[in-house]
Formats: structure tokens, C-alpha cells, sequence
């Protein structure tokens, strides 16, 4: 096999990858360097001791494995495994008064490679500036929900809190076992799919989403608490990507955190849980809106006992002449996280990529926040001009807009139109 560069009593434990982690690691060790990797900088608190950060950070990654894991690839299989090792990625420490100096940490995705690198940044004494830490990570390793875990547990190790440890391997061993009930509810939810494909993309081309637009629309007063915001989203998005296509059978990518799999600890788990699968919608403009909505999350939740099925898995059940592999639109809805201020840190940054940090032409990330939604869409635009774009995301405010009132009207009679048109 590929393997780690380590002894064998150096390994704790070895066993197969999650279905995300499969894509996430190959797309990111075939394409150019730097894809799927990112990098997190903090400016830490004046009064933190770097010593003390030291035994925080050994006693986080003691307790949390995924942070002392690699992958590598088994000969004659095309299956990966994630190999834990006992030790733990050192911190590197760097020496600059410069304000903005942050230091590279590249990551060579291989198999047997380290897939983490962390380091503080010190500052002397004279700078009146803070000590910067500074993380790279392969996304195979972490997703939103894992990485604020971690730097949660950062700050309690480093508080004097005891840490749970909480292996990845009971999750990974429920994502493993045989699951006929998942099989047979891909093949039926995805049979016969012929959605069209937004954007479209040119033959053989390969996707490079380096554009970012942000958006911010007001959570108008809600009609009643029975619809979630996320439903709303949800349909309102797919009614934007049908009008776009001209078809009311409209397919996209989801991704949730994948954090209501039934594993004892799941919402703890320092590890990438989150589930990308394909989700499939009928626009009926003859329907009423409001049972529009109340129908796309019930079926939403019919969903969600089999997302972390992956999407490498569903394809091979699918009929029909639309693959769920060739979608280029990704939506992910993000809740409201804890706003409290951290005792370690007083800034957070995700540092600018070097290379492309989603795999689709498209993927949209919107933050729930308490007065209003906050979009921000990743594209190529090189595949959709920064003008349609800025039309779509209009197009979805104004229909999120008025599904928020949950109306008894038609869907055909909703304003689909922005008034600067």
C-alpha cells in the first residue's frame, strides 16, 4: 500500500474513509496545488502564554484523532483508509513584526502526507501587536461544524478543562455497514432524472470558482414557525434555477452538516461529518405556495435519514439521462452560530485560497443570521458573467422574499421579476 511516512507502532488506529473524504482528497491531489486547502488565521488575546497554547494543542489533538490522521490508498483498491498516528503535527513558530505577514503552510494532498500544518506567528515585544495562529488544513480532514469544534476545544484545553475523547471510527463503522433501505431510496427519489443542468458548463471543461459575490436580504415577519428558513431557501432557490432552465424538474446539490446521524457524540465529533447529496424538486406553478412549501420539507425530511449515503454511491443507482455528478449548483444553508466572544482569540480570518476552493461552478452559502440572510456565491466566471449572476441572486431575494409571507397564491402569480428590470 501508499502509505504514511511512520513506524508501525507509531499507527493507532486505521479505517476507511467517509464518502466525502474519498472525493474530497482525490479531487484535491489530481488538480492543481492548493485546491480543498484552507487556511485560518487568529489573532490570539494579548495575555496568552505560547507555552500554555503548546499543551492546549497537544491535549486537543490527543483527544480528537482526526487531527492526527492521514490517508492512504490500499494496492489493487480504489477505496482510501485514514491512518491515526499516536504523535501529533508540531507547531511551527515563525518570527515577524510584520502587520500582515502570515506564512504559506503549503500541503502536498498525497497519500501518506500530513494534511495539517499549524503555526504562531510571534511578535516581539516592541511590535504592540498580537501573536497570529495560523492553521492549514486539507478539507478531507474538516468541514464548517468541525473546525469551529476544534478551536472550541482548543480554548477549553487551554482553559485547564478536561477534554472527552471522541473517535471518529463509530461513525465511520455506521457510514460502513450495509444500508439496503438508502439504496432503494436513491434509486426511486432519483429515477429518471432529467433536470437541466445550471449552470451548463462547456464539454470536458473543469470548473475554477475563484469569483465571490455577497448578498444580503432582510428576513421579512414570518407568517408562522411551521416552515423553516431553510425550507424557504431551499425552494425558493430551485425556483430561481427553474426559471433559468425553463423546467420545473429542477436537481442541485445540498450540503448539510450531517450531524443528525444517529452515532453517540456526533454533534462533538471533531471530524467532517457533512453530507453532499442531490436534491430533486418539481416546480408545480399551478400549486399554492404555501403547500408548495409544507410538501418540499416533508420531503426533505424523508431525505435526511439517508444523506450521508454519498453522492459517489447514489450515482450508481440513478436512471435517466441527468447525472447527480455532472450538477454544478452546491447550496449550503448555515444557521445561526454561537456569537459568544472567544477567550483565546480576537479575530478569525479564512485567509484567500491559492486555488479553487469548491468543486462546482456555482455553490452558494447562506448564512442564517438573526435579521436577515447573508448569500455568498462562489463562481466560475468563466462558465456565468458576474452580471447573470448578480440577476440570479436577485431573482432568488425577490422570490425568498414573498415565500417568507408563505402565500396562498399561486406559484405562477409570484413576481418573479426584479423591479430594476
Amino acid at each position: 500500500m501508499k502509505k504514511c511516512t511512520a513506524a508501525q507502532d507509531e499507527i493507532e488506529d486505521i479505517y476507511p474513509c467517509s464518502p466525502l473524504q474519498h472525493t474530497f482528497f482525490l479531487f484535491s491531489s489530481t488538480r492543481e496545488k492548493g485546491t480543498l486547502i484552507a487556511r485560518f488565521a487568529y489573532s490570539l488575546r494579548p495575555e496568552i502564554n505560547l507555552d500554555r497554547l503548546q499543551k492546549a494543542w497537544s491535549e486537543t489533538t490527543k483527544a480528537h484523532p482526526m487531527l492526527r490522521t492521514r490517508i492512504i490508498q490500499v494496492d489493487a483498491k480504489s477505496s482510501l483508509h485514514q491512518v491515526v498516528l499516536r504523535r501529533s503535527t508540531d507547531i511551527e513558530y515563525y518570527d515577524s513584526d510584520e502587520p500582515n505577514y502570515v506564512p504559506d503552510l503549503p500541503i502536498e494532498v498525497a497519500p501518506g502526507n500530513p494534511l495539517l500544518r499549524i503555526s504562531v506567528v510571534r511578535r516581539s515585544s516592541s511590535a504592540q501587536q498580537q501573536h497570529r495562529l495560523v492553521i492549514s488544513l486539507q478539507h478531507s480532514l474538516y468541514d464548517g461544524w468541525s473546525q469551529a469544534l476544534f478551536m472550541q476545544e482548543l480554548e477549553r484545553a487551554y482553559s485547564g478543562l478536561a477534554l472527552l475523547p471522541l473517535p471518529v471510527s463509530s461513525f465511520i463503522g455506521h457510514l460502513d455497514q450495509p444500508n439496503e433501505g438508502a439504496r432503494q431510496f436513491w434509486t426511486s427519489e432519483l429515477m429518471d432524472l432529467r433536470s437541466t443542468i445550471f449552470p451548463q458548463i462547456p464539454s470536458a471543461y473543469t470548473p475554477h470558482p475563484s469569483s465571490t459575490l455577497v448578498r444580503n436580504v432582510a428576513i421579512p415577519k414570518l407568517a408562522s414557525p411551521q416552515i423553516t428558513l431553510s425550507t424557504k431557501i431551499r425552494w425558493a432557490w430551485a425556483q430561481a434555477i427553474s426559471l433559468q432552465t425553463s423546467n420545473s424538474e429542477v436537481a442541485m446539490g445540498l450540503g448539510t452538516a450531517g450531524r443528525g446521524t444517529p452515532v453517540a457524540g456526533i454533534e462533538k465529533t471533531v471530524a467532517p461529518t457533512m453530507a453532499i447529496f442531490p436534491y430533486r424538486l418539481h416546480i408545480n406553478p399551478k400549486q399554492r405556495v404555501i403547500d408548495a412549501l409544507h410538501d418540499s420539507q416533508h420531503h426533505y425530511s424523508q431525505i435526511l435519514p439517508h444523506e450521508p449515503y454519498g453522492t459517489p454511491n447514489i450515482c450508481r443507482f440513478v436512471t435517466g439521462p441527468t447525472s447527480p455528478a455532472a450538477l454544478q449548483t452546491l447550496l449550503i444553508v448555515q444557521p445561526l452560530g454561537e456569537q459568544s466572544p472567544s477567550s483565546l482569540y480576537l479575530e478569525e480570518e479564512m485567509l484567500p485560497q491559492t486555488e479553487a476552493f469548491h468543486v462546482r461552478a456555482l455553490t452558494l452559502h447562506c448564512h442564517l443570521q438573526e435579521k436577515s440572510v447573508e448569500t455568498v456565491a462562489c463562481y466560475d466566471d468563466k462558465v456565468i458573467s458576474e452580471k447573470e449572476m448578480l440577476r440570479v441572486l436577485s431573482i432568488l431575494d425577490l422570490i425568498f422574499e414573498q415565500v417568507c409571507q408563505e402565500p396562498s397564491m399561486l406559484v405562477e402569480e409570484l413576481k418573479m421579476v426584479p423591479a430594476q428590470e
